[in-house]
């Protein structure tokens, strides 16, 4: 009998792991409950699962975001056959809040040309102020964000 999952991991780095999982969707009774170690993004692209914590319970199907939290059991059905595939984005070590933040700090990197207004980008991005935009820069690259700027402009 062929197995129920196949997992492939399609990028993997100290911060973030990336997997594509395909499920056969053959067991359709709720699974033994399950926990994982790190906050993973679930994204379903194929089909339709139903995940289960304590009495909520989620279905997940194409298009859809799951959240699956660091520590917290949850329990899978399959209540429709034809099994189901995700992709799975597990951030290893790094609270989601700053994976995020990450993300936004590196797009800021990305348009510091483009920005005259410091405080514009910062709006732009969600931060609330330039002081906190400036701060978290400074801490994540070593230098505020006109620090950086000018080092990059072109002499």
């Amino acid at each position: 009998m062929a197995e129920e999952f196949s997992i492939q991991t399609l990028l993997s780095s100290r911060e973030m792991t990336l997997r594509d999982i395909v499920c056969r969707g053959t067991c359709r009774h709720r699974s033994a409950e399950e926990c994982v170690s790190t906050t993973h993004l679930v994204f379903p692209y194929r089909g339709t699962y139903v995940r289960h914590v304590g009495q909520d319970n989620a279905v997940a199907d194409a298009n859809q975001l799951m959240l699956f939290n660091h520590g917290e059991g949850y329990r899978v059905s399959h209540p429709i056959s034809g099994g189901d595939a995700s992709l799975s984005l597990a951030l290893e070590g790094l609270p989601l809040y700053r994976y995020q933040l990450r993300c936004r700090l590196a797009r800021a990197l990305d348009l510091l040309h483009e920005y005259d207004d410091l405080s514009a980008l910062a709006l732009d991005l969600g931060f609330s102020t330039h002081s906190h935009f400036s701060a978290a820069f400074r801490q994540l690259y070593g230098r505020t964000p006109a620090e950086m700027q000018r080092a990059l402009r072109p002499r």
